[in-house]
């Protein structure tokens, strides 16, 4: 940075943007809608709203100002990833109009709704800040989540831990409790697990982000009672995709704290470190699992949790089954394969070509769904767009592994991490007919990461000038 005060062009400056200063008006509504679309994510579990109240009535209309101020202040389309992806949203409503009668273009307006929020108010919405502003930013909606998690798990802990407390209060506590020996938020644990595990990721990084004992404190309490809460839903997707993301982020932080040490040795150490985490969360989540049927062994009427192992990983839980009748279902139906069905009926139209024994029309792996949503061309665009982000995370994350003022920042691909290895296993990205927690986060987590590379790469062009052309 040097240089920067030598030649004023390479200071970073975008007179479209917003600049460190403070959040501009239009900007702040825009916070606050999505902010208030994390919260309801976990809200909607208690308070009597329709799932798509939200959605439809506040995070759409939000999503529409951004797009509309982000061309108006900054002209934001000039980048090419924002081009990919509204070729990426034409492909995939093309497919819908192709498909579908006047009523089922009706049917995937939800659907359309929740793609224009991921793109404009979590992608692009990034795009409106500098590095400093878009920092804070990722801190109010971090803590945000962190927050409306933890009362939502300490909600499933009460259901979980006082069994008859469930009975005084019903309206607040239906849908939680334990079913099939594994506590839920609603009506299955693979749903209610994704809350949890995305809090101790952020948790993690709002802990390295402050220097305040007291928050330090209320982050490593809220961690706590989210890893309660995941350990016993035993979702193992959950709960391995929470260990692996907090495992990258042990990586980054050893290796900024133990940047005085030589390359190879701190490369190995700082894996060695990493894998510790890995396993110590998830032997950790059975150790809580553990401890809670001993707790509860003697009363009858308490339902012990279940403590699944990874003896059925060859079939993954029946998945494999699934996705090989469904690829069947898509070889004897070619035109799906090249257009597609559209979101709002991809799951009626593959119905029977589920196993009997199986979650009927849940394909459990976003790529499938979106394979067969939007055809093969569309599943060629997203493959495109998970590249593009994997290999701007790389980039961000592993490029200056020493430094530790940008530590934050180069921890956000933990959270892209979590979300991809969620959507593996379960639908949420892209063909998922309405919001959801890890699919917020994903878009937005993508935006950011691609943000700050463009500043940096814009900073990095302003500082090959010749000073000469500054003066």
């Amino acid at each position: 940075m040097e240089d920067a005060y030598k030649n004023p062009s390479c200071l970073p400056h975008d007179h479209s943007m917003s600049g460190d200063g403070p959040i501009r008006s239009w900007q702040l509504l825009a916070l606050l809608s999505l902010a208030l679309s994390l919260v309801f994510e976990s809200a909607q579990y208690i308070i009597p709203l329709g799932s798509d109240t939200i959605l439809l009535y506040v995070s759409y209309p939000s999503a529409l100002v951004v797009f509309a101020m982000l061309v108006y202040t900054s002209r934001y389309t000039k980048y090419w990833e924002i081009r990919f992806m509204f070729g990426f949203i034409a492909w995939m409503c093309l497919s819908v109009v192709l498909n579908h009668s006047r009523a089922h273009i009706t049917e995937s307006y939800v659907w359309f709704c929740s793609t224009c929020v991921t793109m404009f108010l979590c992608f692009s919405f990034p795009y409106a800040f500098s590095k400093k502003s878009l920092l804070r930013v990722f801190k109010i909606l971090a803590i945000t989540t962190v927050v409306s998690v933890t009362f939502l798990s300490i909600i499933g802990l009460l259901a979980a831990f006082f069994h008859t407390i469930t009975t005084l209060a019903p309206g607040l506590f239906s849908g939680f409790g334990f079913f099939n020996g594994r506590l839920s938020f609603d009506d299955h644990p693979n749903r209610s697990a994704p809350f949890c595990a995305l809090a101790i990721v952020l948790t993690t990084i709002l802990f390295m982000q402050t220097k305040k004992k007291l928050f330090r404190v209320l982050l490593v309490v809220c961690g706590i009672m989210c890893f309660v809460a995941l350990a016993l839903t035993d979702s193992r997707t959950g709960i391995i995709s929470m260990c692996v993301a907090v495992g990258l982020e042990v990586f980054l932080i050893s290796n900024a704290k133990l940047k005085k040490w030589k390359a190879i040795t701190r490369i190995v150490v700082c894996s060695v470190l990493m894998g510790f985490a890995v396993w110590g969360l998830y032997k950790g989540s059975e150790l809580v699992r553990s401890g809670y049927n001993a707790i509860y062994s003697d009363e009858i009427a308490a339902q012990a949790v279940s403590s699944r192992d990874l003896s059925d990983i060859g079939t993954l839980n029946g998945r494999t089954e699934i996705w090989k009748n469904v690829l069947q279902g898509l070889k004897e139906n070619p035109r799906i394969i090249a257009l597609g069905t559209g979101p709002a009926v991809a799951s009626e139209v593959m119905s029977p070509y589920f196993p009997e024994d199986s979650p009927i029309g849940i394909f459990h792996n976003s790529l499938l769904g979106v394979l067969v949503s939007f055809g093969a061309f569309g599943l060629l665009l997203t493959i495109i767009f998970l590249g593009i982000i994997a290999t701007a995370s790389i980039k961000l994350s592993f490029l200056d592994l020493k430094n530790e003022t940008t530590l934050i920042i180069r921890m956000v691909p933990a959270i892209l991490i979590f979300a991809i290895i969620e959507s593996v296993f379960e639908d949420f990205l892209f063909a998922n007919s309405g919001l959801n927690i890890t699919y917020l986060w994903f878009m937005f987590s993508a935006g950011f990461v691609l943000r700050n590379l463009k500043l940096e790469s814009d900073i990095a062009q302003n500082c090959t000038a010749p000073l000469s052309s500054a003066k």
